[in-house]
């Protein structure tokens, strides 16, 4: 609603067309390994009291993950430009390189500390502490929200892509003081021989193979939306946004 207020549709497309790399990105590299592989397996170490193999396999998944993320984010930084004109045929030149700045930034500043962010959630939900857990979507959208209350007459449309920036630090920051509490403490490790890595690695491939074919029908979406102009990218969003309310909500 306060992106409807302050921006054109036409804008606003564009806006949202920039998260399908990140998004992406995100989905694959994150939410597979997390919600059906690393919560699990991690928890199986902290109910059998072996907390010290749980914070080094939650390392050496968190250090893993991002040299990943680093390896694939380098060429879709690069080839952004190329990229964008794949997936929204139907922009103009001017938005598609609109696109691919904010692209840019989004896969720097968002997808980076929700992947680290995500883990902090996983172990203090297998510690069954989930007030925080649930808080920190809440501040990331309240990271974007002050956004584009104060940046929005100096930047414009960047201002939300800034403050998706400021939220995901936010999500990431407010769990932080919790970890620290119940002990966590991150060290950089690398090692394909731990056994709960291991694990996690055999868990997620399947849960990898059901996102991907779920990426693949948002982004033709994306395409298909992106024919009608970047007007209707918007007004698929909001609509997906209303119908995807009762999932959120109760499934």
């Amino acid at each position: 609603r306060m992106l409807a207020a302050r921006f054109a549709p036409d804008d606003l497309g564009v806006y949202f067309a920039a998260f399908r790399v990140p998004n992406l990105v995100f989905e694959l590299l994150v939410m597979g390994a997390i919600t059906s592989s690393f919560i699990p397996v991690f928890t199986k170490y902290i109910v059998a009291k072996r907390e010290n193999e749980a914070w080094a396999m939650s390392s050496v998944l968190i250090t893993l993950t991002t040299i990943v993320l680093a390896l694939l984010a380098v060429p879709l930084f690069i080839w952004a430009d190329a990229l964008c004109r794949l997936l929204a045929p139907g922009f103009t030149t001017a938005q598609q390189v609109q696109m691919a700045t904010f692209t840019r930034f989004l896969l720097v500043f968002q997808v980076v500390p929700l992947l680290v962010g995500n883990y902090f959630t996983g172990i203090l939900q297998s510690f069954r502490l989930f007030l925080i857990p649930a808080a920190a979507p809440v501040i990331y959208n309240v990271g974007i929200i002050a956004s584009i209350l104060v940046f929005t007459p100096a930047y414009g449309l960047m201002a939300p892509v800034i403050g998706v920036g400021i939220g995901a630090f936010l999500f990431l920051g407010i769990q932080l003081p919790l970890l620290f509490t119940i002990g966590y403490r991150y060290r950089p490790m690398v090692s394909l021989t731990h056994p709960g890595v291991r694990e996690v690695g055999r868990l997620v491939a399947p849960r990898t193979i059901g996102l991907a074919a779920s990426q693949v029908d948002t982004t033709v979406d994306l395409v298909l939306a992106s024919l009608l102009g970047a007007r209707m990218v918007t007004i698929f969003n909001f609509a997906q946004h209303l119908a995807q309310l009762p999932v959120g909500l109760f499934g």
